[in-house]
This record gives C-alpha cells, structure tokens and sequence, in this order.
C-alpha cells in the first residue's frame, strides 16, 4: 500500500511539475501606463473598440496615456498573459514620470496601484462585447471610500 500510495504522490507531484512549466512561457506584451500626475480613482481601459485608435509600442511595451476622465479606448486586443506592467504619474509637460508602486493587495497600506480587475461581457448569442481593465489609483484611505460595485466600475 506504501509503495503504491508514494508512487501516486510521485506521478502527481511530475503532473504539477509539467503543467506549471507549461503556464511558465505564458507572456505577453507589457503595459507601460501613464497617468496624470495626482489623479486619484478608478481608471478603465477597453480594449478592441472599433474605431479607437491602437497601442502604440515604446521600448517593446505598450504605452497607455490615460486622459484626465481615467478611460481609455483602444482598438488592439486584450490579450492574456503574464507581464511586467509599469504605472507611472506623468506631470503635464510630458517630461517627468513617477513611477507607482503595485499594493500588495486591495486593502494594504503599500503602494498605488490597487485592486487591479479584468471583466468581459457578453452580448445577445454569447460574443464577447467589451474587454476591460480596470484599477484603481490611490492610498489605502482614497481607495476606501471610492465606489466598488461592478456596475460603477463598467459606466
């Protein structure tokens, strides 16, 4: 019974070793996310809008000038995938950035960058509608009392 028990242990532990090796290569394109210097709130991007203009590329990253409203639209596709995004405040001339440091979770007091969501929603026969990002920007305090329904965060 020994035997046979660690023998299943062994195969399962391989299991998890192939598919986590698997998931490994899974990237994609970084973001690199500008945003006004001192906004505080929510922010939307809406990816594979028609019409709306494409990510442009700096560096291999995508860069993503967020407009004072904290919504963006682009045409280019989400796609999925491990990356290295990078949050930035830029200040008005367009020449200075800070960059802002991921909150280890929605409520800890460490960093910026919070709350960080990805929604998909459907239309009439099952297709994809919209793809959104969304994250919220702020202190622990700012975050607090902002608005955290779904239907707040797709407006």
């Amino acid at each position: 019974m020994w035997r046979l028990s660690r023998r299943v242990v062994l195969q399962t532990l391989a299991f998890c070793a192939i598919l986590s090796a698997a998931g490994c290569g899974v990237w994609k394109k970084s973001e690199l996310v500008l945003i006004p210097d001192g906004y505080i709130g929510w922010i939307r991007i809406e990816y594979g809008v028609p019409g709306a203009p494409k990510l442009q590329e700096k560096d291999g990253a995508y860069e993503i000038h967020i407009p004072q409203t904290g919504r963006f639209e682009t045409s280019t596709p989400m796609s999925s995938g491990l990356a290295n995004d990078k949050y930035f405040y830029v200040l008005a001339d367009g020449n200075n950035e800070r960059q802002l440091g991921m909150a280890s979770d929605a409520n800890s007091s460490d960093g910026m960058v919070r709350a960080r969501h990805y929604f998909g929603t459907l239309k009439a026969g099952g297709q994809r509608e919209r793809n959104l990002r969304v994250f919220f920007i702020g202190t622990l305090s700012d975050y607090n009392i902002a608005p955290k329904s779904e239907s707040d965060l797709l407006q």
